[in-house]
């Protein structure tokens, strides 16, 4: 949010100086000058609507993730396809980024995002099977940090408390 509200404030004063442009351009016409050129303002331009483009694909990823991770167990069981497309939806957005946005910092927080919510997605899928029984939980909760009690008809667990539980670093032993 603090980097989208920047981005705006930067993005502003941009535009209000390809205004002030725009208005020496036609000052300049009016009495036959050479029109002033500023490559460097379209650059900037260029780079406002290539960091908006990359802000907004990350926040969309967020609320989207958020929208699956809050949810209650029984629902993210039910919703992990739809997860895992659209995780594979948002990683083919970021791929068809410009390579000017890839030197980003802001897109190697997205390719990291990216990269980890495609290992959490199979742990995710096979926990969600309904083959999982009583004693399956009970085995993944000696695994948990602290020994935490997994109980998948709990409105209290959702995928964000399994994965902060530590099941994702335990991975191989899952």
């Amino acid at each position: 949010d603090e980097a989208r509200a920047r981005l705006s404030r930067f993005a502003a004063a941009v535009e209000n100086r390809a205004k002030q442009l725009q208005e020496l351009n036609v000052g300049e016409a009016l009495f036959g000058l050479e029109a002033t050129q500023a490559p460097e303002l379209a650059r900037m331009q260029r780079q406002c609507a290539l960091c908006d483009r990359l802000i907004a694909l990350e926040a969309e990823l967020d609320r989207n993730t958020a929208r699956h991770f809050d949810s209650p167990w029984a629902e993210v069981a039910d919703r992990i396809g739809s997860f895992a497309a659209s995780v594979g939806h948002y990683a083919a957005l970021a791929n068809k980024l410009p390579a000017e946005a890839r030197r980003a910092p802001a897109f190697a927080r997205l390719r990291a995002q990216l990269s980890d919510l495609s290992r959490c997605v199979p742990l995710l899928r096979d926990l969600s099977d309904r083959a999982m029984r009583p004693r399956h939980w009970a085995a993944l909760s000696l695994l948990t940090e602290g020994g935490r009690p997994l109980d998948p008809h709990s409105p209290d667990l959702t995928a964000r408390a399994m994965l902060a539980s530590g099941l994702l670093r335990r991975l191989p032993e899952v």
